[in-house]
């Protein structure tokens, strides 16, 4: 009787060890997938962040900001207010029915909503648009004149329709 009691405790032992292996393996299988999870995922946000940074890089290599190295200190005082002055310019332009006068093929009379003023450099800016028909992305070169105000030239622009 004495063996047989020890025999069905072992053997309860054994199986209990048996499904405790199992359940092991299984909670490690998921663990390590998880762990691929986000190791997947780490490596999709890094490059997503290069990405960005990149991006960054390229936008201040284009912009105003990017030259205050090469500029004097009066130079640099004088970017802002000559922002606003070349945005204000466009706003003006467009009430008065001016700005469509750059864009061929469009009516004299059309007033657009001016989206987005993005000064590149000295000379050119970029302008985003919209119209009732379409929206517009152009490149424009503007210069000062000796009275403060500025002279648009249309370089290159491209429309998609609202």
């Amino acid at each position: 009787m004495k063996f047989k009691i020890l025999l069905y405790l072992f053997v309860f032992v054994c199986v209990i060890l048996f499904f405790q292996i199992i359940n092991t393996n299984k909670i490690l299988n998921h663990q390590d997938t998880l762990i691929q999870n986000q190791y997947k995922k780490n490596i999709k946000l890094n490059e997503s962040l290069d990405k960005i940074k990149e991006s960054s890089r390229t936008d201040f290599y284009f912009s105003l900001n990017s030259i205050k190295n090469t500029k004097k200190l009066s130079e640099l005082e004088e970017i802002p207010n000559q922002i606003d002055q070349i945005t204000n310019q466009l706003f003006t332009y467009n009430t008065n029915g001016k700005l469509s006068m750059l864009f061929p093929k469009l009516s004299n009379d059309s007033t657009f909503l001016i989206n987005h003023v993005k000064l590149i450099n000295e000379e050119w800016l970029l302008l985003g648009l919209q119209s009732d028909i379409s929206s517009f992305h152009a490149l424009i070169k503007y210069t000062k004149n000796k009275s403060d105000t500025f002279e648009f030239e249309l370089l290159s622009f491209f429309t998609k329709p609202s």
